[in-house]
């Protein structure tokens, strides 16, 4: 069926749900996407392409690796305007201004709370000078995660950026435990630099993915516990068994590995809301 004056729209992904209108309205500013993104995400996974006439949504095609499926849908768009997002990424080079692993900064306090059994151990910086982050408005933001303990999504107040406070402690449990890992050990990773680039050579570049998410479980785009504001997506951190551990602090055999992982090889995605300076983090695998 062809729809005159009609325009087509691109979203990242394919898991959106047309009958909830508070989680559309998410998806469109979170997952929409320029036509090289839509190529990116259609080359791995699924990137979903909107016909709409009239501000409504009349057909959905799902676009994955060269396939594509169809759907006529009568769906009001629960908002007129959102951005089409523009993919970057990070990779690895020597001289980069970002970093993942290495040493805690010395001013930067790792976050605790007494419902832990197990150390947020530091993850990365990301440098904010780089102008692809400059909208963090923080000088720096350090990135830490509790990486031998099960939670469902944490929340963070970087208001005093070098200590930040855990928000929702209730998002822990101990499913993942392991007595040899007390709460005063501090595993230390091997540092890794990168760069921000707009384009990969090839899609083979080992990479870490930002600007928009790609979910490999259903999406989870977080509102912030503290404004109800939509958060941003800062970046995906990715497992990586070429950066090992520096120190393990007498720690004999990690959980998951003696590299970074995010439980079984997952990926660490971080959001940011700049007016309240709150910091998600979740992990899928």
């Amino acid at each position: 069926m062809i729809f005159w004056n009609s325009e087509s729209r691109f979203l990242a992904g394919w898991e959106i749900d047309f009958d909830n209108t508070e989680e559309l309205k998410k998806i469109l500013l979170t997952q929409g996407v320029n036509k090289d993104g839509f190529h990116y995400f259609s080359s791995l996974q699924t990137a979903t392409e909107l016909i709409i006439r009239k501000h409504r949504i009349v057909k959905v095609i799902q676009h994955s690796e060269g396939r594509q499926s169809e759907e006529i849908v009568a769906v009001d768009l629960p908002i007129e305007h959102w951005p089409d997002r523009a993919l970057f990424f990070l990779l690895k080079d020597s001289a980069g201004k970002h970093r993942i692993g290495g040493g805690c900064p010395s001013d930067f306090i790792l976050p605790t709370h007494e419902k832990l059994k197990t150390p947020f151990v530091f993850i990365g910086t990301l440098d904010t000078s780089d102008e692809h982050f400059a909208w963090i408005n923080l000088p720096r933001l350090d990135i830490a995660y509790p990486l031998y303990e099960c939670n469902s999504g944490i929340f963070l107040d970087y208001s005093k950026p070098l200590t930040p406070v855990i928000i929702n402690p209730q998002t822990f449990e101990s499913a993942w435990y392991d007595g040899s890992i007390a709460v005063t050990d501090q595993v230390t990773f091997q540092e890794q630099r990168f760069k921000a680039v707009d384009k990969l050579n090839s899609l083979g570049d080992q990479h870490m993915l930002c600007g928009v998410p790609l979910w490999y479980q259903a999406p989870d785009i977080p509102v912030c516990p503290k404004t109800g504001a939509l958060m941003q997506y800062v970046c995906t951190i990715n497992s990586d068994s070429a950066i090992g551990v520096e120190d393990k602090n007498g720690i004999e055999d990690l959980p998951f590995g003696n590299y970074l992982t995010f439980g079984d090889y997952g990926r660490l995605y971080v959001f940011y809301q700049p007016d309240s300076k709150v910091v998600y983090l979740r992990i899928q695998f």
